[in-house]
């Protein structure tokens, strides 16, 4: 399969990460996601502070535990399954 010399080239560029150019996309890397940067860092640690500064809040709207856990799931399920979604339909 690869004896043929525009196989082997699409498979070398492939390998290399570098997308051929009549694959219909722009050219650029393959496989590579780009760095989140010092913004992306600030929003999480933003994120995480308000999450902390309002669970006192949270406790005394919501006084079961047990319902605190489920709406905690809920969340968490929202906020991660996407990616994990999206994660194991690559591979």
């Amino acid at each position: 399969m690869l004896s043929r010399a525009e196989t082997r080239a699409n498979y070398d560029a492939a390998r290399r990460g570098a997308i051929p150019p009549h694959a219909g996309r722009p050219s650029g890397t393959a496989g590579v996601s780009p760095r989140r940067g010092v913004f992306g860092t600030i929003r999480s640690i933003l994120i995480i502070m308000l999450l902390f500064t309002a669970l006192p809040y949270i406790f005394r709207i919501f006084k079961n535990p047990k319902t605190l856990l489920v709406i905690a799931v809920v969340i968490a399920i929202a906020w991660w399954g996407p990616r994990i979604v999206r994660y194991f339909k690559k591979k």
